[in-house]
């Protein structure tokens, strides 16, 4: 990620300040007196409800001349139930970049009014909790149901030039307030996403500027299926845009970005190119056309590099090629400079995750600069350079259709270079390229009452990827679950009788489909009625999500992996029997959208002597809606359950 990693190269242009300044909040505290809250028209879910949230940056400089910050949370919850108070009772504060705790408090009202104060001795500090680092943690004593946790901290913390916030959440909020103070030469720009607020400056006062919003009531909002819910709550980004102590130049922007990895990715020592030389010729290249030499190339290096957040960034690719290990930005880093002494024209992109912080292309955030990827003009794909388990042509697909920066070098003479960029669309996913395709055949055993399912099933794209990253490295008997969950006959009573795969591997991703043959039997699929039989024909393509929410929908619609299904189940007919239901099979759902068909589920059926063929298709083009149309995608999802269900009647002729 490039989180912090532009902090270094403005940390000259953030110390130049002359004057140091007495912080306006450090001294922040809460009301002696508090008053509880007993409203009858205060909306809580599960039992609580925040009544307040206050969050306060001030930015000043220190007597170092050296901008720093005071950062503010102040929050207070109404807890009505006891599952309330057990899950609001532990408190915790980042301690991310945090210089100095400077108050730290936290107290119970009880319904009566009486009040309990934390002891100090009680906060204890956690270390890299649950991988999101460091914390202080209390937990509220005395807690009682009808009453009210208050607590808030201040801390003293090195500059976050920039960050986003999650402002909503399951819990209902009342009184939000977020201010942002800072000297009157110094500007931030703030973007509000999701119903929240606009970011308003206030009345200048003392030499400083404040920027903030404010908002009476956040309603809950509680997760939905089909929806990206990190992405979808209110929330805000922040940057510190200019420092006029300094200059009239923008501090943090895409041109600045430009320049960094210039110098980050794009220029190597000598001594790298050396070493990136050397290491190009250990892989034969020979023979191979431009496809051929990209996979070669990103194989070896993903064969060879163990990549992790945890390793130190910026070490020169001389010595990652001798260690074999490397953080994201310098594997990224050595696989341009492989492919550029290659003579491969490749580009740096740098994107975020669309179903958590949506790369917003009109505001000048590096907090949006969090995903790596490589992009080949000449063939329009793209490469994820720090994902071992990703190849050329199938990327992660949080990190599609989305909006990215492109960085490519740009050489005006041999004396005079740089990196140019342009921000544009991730394509989606092609729906051709992630298929699901089942050939089944099906029939009566002759000397039980079970039904014998043979499936060839194969998956291409990102289907088979979730499977070839690791099924070379599993043991056959975890192999042997996968396969009852994947090939789940909706029936506990079923057997796994053999198996075949092919094109299982790593080397496999992005060039072959993967293959499976199923041999199974399942015994309750059948069942006898007087003289007819019933088979659960569509339970032989596996359980199937169904959606039978009667809540308004609240969130966008959002697919996971654009897709495209086939089914087609060959059944023979018993000898002496008919099926006397056919035209249940017959189904056409679709949903319509920018006057086109945008996702839909249809069966149909043909019969052929003693062989009923009955064939499917579901497909998935778009991998967003606006909640509006959640009525007509959900009877698309429900119409593939529906088929689940379906049973054929077989009567004596």
């Amino acid at each position: 990620m490039i989180k912090h990693i532009l902090t270094t190269a403005t940390a000259v242009v953030f110390s130049l300040v002359l004057n140091a300044q007495n912080a306006e909040f450090e001294n922040y505290s809460w009301s002696k007196t508090p008053i509880i809250s007993n409203s009858d028209t205060l909306k809580t879910k599960d039992g609580a409800a925040i009544l307040l949230e206050k969050r306060i940056q001030e930015v000043y400089d220190n007597k170092k001349g050296m901008f720093e910050e005071i950062y503010v949370f102040h929050r207070i919850i109404k807890v009505e139930t006891a599952n309330a108070v057990s899950a609001y009772n532990q408190i915790y504060v980042p301690l991310d970049k945090v210089i100095e705790i400077i108050n730290l408090k936290a107290r119970f009202i009880s319904k009566s009014g009486k009040i309990t104060e934390l002891p100090k001795e009680s906060i204890k500090q956690v270390e890299n909790l649950e991988n999101k680092g460091n914390f202080k943690v209390f937990a509220i004593e005395g807690g009682e149901v009808g009453g009210e946790i208050e607590y808030f901290y201040v801390v003293r913390r090195s500059l976050k030039e920039y960050n986003g916030l999650t402002i909503q959440s399951e819990t209902p909020r009342y009184n939000v307030e977020v201010l942002f103070a800072f000297p009157e030469k110094l500007d931030y720009e703030v973007r509000s996403y999701n119903g929240f607020p606009k970011f308003e400056y206030q009345e200048d006062k003392n030499e400083k500027r404040y920027l903030g919003a404010k908002i009476a009531y956040i309603p809950s909002i509680e997760p939905e299926k089909y929806a990206n819910y990190d992405a979808s709550v209110m929330q805000y980004e922040y940057t510190l845009s200019y420092n006029r102590y300094t200059g009239a130049s923008r501090v943090l922007s895409w041109n600045k970005s430009a320049k960094y990895f210039q110098n980050n990715i794009f220029t190597l020592s000598s001594k790298e190119e050396k070493a990136v030389s050397n290491y190009l010729k250990s892989i034969n290249l020979d023979k191979l056309d431009l496809k051929g030499k990209i996979r070669a190339i990103e194989g070896q290096v993903k064969t060879d590099i163990a990549v992790s957040l945890d390793i130190e960034r910026g070490q020169p690719l001389e010595t990652i090629l001798k260690v074999k290990n490397a953080a994201p930005i310098d594997v990224t880093k050595l696989l341009i400079a492989l492919y550029r002494q290659a003579g491969i024209e490749a580009q740096l992109v740098l994107t975020s995750d669309r179903t958590k912080r949506p790369f917003d292309p009109t505001f000048s955030c590096m907090n949006f600069l969090n995903d790596y990827l490589i992009y080949f003009p000449n063939l329009n794909t793209f490469i994820a350079p720090d994902k071992a388990n990703f190849r050329l042509g199938v990327i992660p697909e949080d990190l599609t259709s989305t909006y990215g920066i492109f960085y490519q070098p740009v050489e005006y003479n041999k004396s005079l270079q740089g990196v140019g960029f342009d921000i544009r669309q991730i394509p989606a996913a092609n729906v051709a390229n992630n298929s699901d395709t089942m050939l089944i055949k099906v029939k009566l055993n002759p000397t039980n009452s079970g039904l014998l399912v043979k499936t060839n099933r194969s998956f291409s794209g990102t289907l088979a990827q979730n499977y070839q990253t690791f099924w070379s490295f599993i043991a056959d008997d975890r192999r042997q679950e996968i396969i009852k969950e994947t090939f789940n006959l909706g029936t506990e009573n079923s057997q796994l009788m053999d198996y075949k795969v092919t094109n299982s591997n790593l080397e496999d991703i992005g060039v072959n489909p993967m293959y499976f043959e199923v041999n199974q039997e399942a015994q309750s699929l059948v069942e006898r009625a007087e003289n007819d039989i019933l088979v659960k024909i569509g339970s032989v393509i596996g359980a199937q999500s169904e959606v039978y929410e009667e809540k308004d929908r609240k969130l966008p619609i959002a697919v996971s992996t654009i897709m495209h299904y086939y089914r087609e189940i060959a059944f023979t007919i018993p000898e002496g029997y008919k099926i006397s239901n056919l035209s249940d099979l017959n189904m056409n759902v679709e949903m319509i959208y920018d006057d086109k068909p945008s996702c839909g589920f249809s069966a149909s059926y043909k019969l052929d002597g003693n062989t009923l063929y009955i064939f499917s298709r579901e497909y998935y083009t778009r991998e967003d809606y606006p909640s509006t149309e959640f009525a007509p995608f959900r009877n698309v999802i429900n119409a593939a359950a529906d088929f689940n269900k379906k049973t054929l009647i077989l009567t004596k002729k």
